[in-house]
């Protein structure tokens, strides 16, 4: 018995962790800002938004976020991690700092205003 409990609480069965409600306070720390580009404006309409978040949060966590700080569902989350680039401006040379970008679509008839 002891055994099987061991293995539930590795599998995650037990610890409950789907219904641990993030917080504003913690949406603040995985969502960064909101991107505004011309291709992010297009898709605004047919419910997808970009963010840019924390580099360590995952899709699971920034789900929990949005739908907790705005409101919403969000149907699917898309990620893409962007790496830094070397910058040169006449003599001064620099890098880009790197960062996460995370696409969410929302459930049909959703919006974040």
């Amino acid at each position: 018995e002891q055994k099987k409990n061991r293995q539930k609480k590795a599998s995650g069965a037990e610890s409950g962790t789907s219904k641990r409600k993030i917080g504003v306070d913690n949406a603040y720390q995985v969502l960064l800002g909101f991107l505004d580009t011309e291709k992010s404006s297009r898709e605004n309409q047919i419910g997808k938004y970009y963010f840019r978040v924390s580099p360590k949060s995952g899709k699971r966590r920034i789900k929990k976020a949005i739908e907790e700080y705005y409101g919403v569902k969000v149907s699917s989350v898309n990620i893409m991690n962007y790496k830094s680039k070397k910058k040169k401006f006449r003599f001064i040379e620099g890098t880009r700092s790197a960062y996460k970008k995370a696409v969410v679509t929302l459930e049909e008839g959703e919006s974040i205003k």
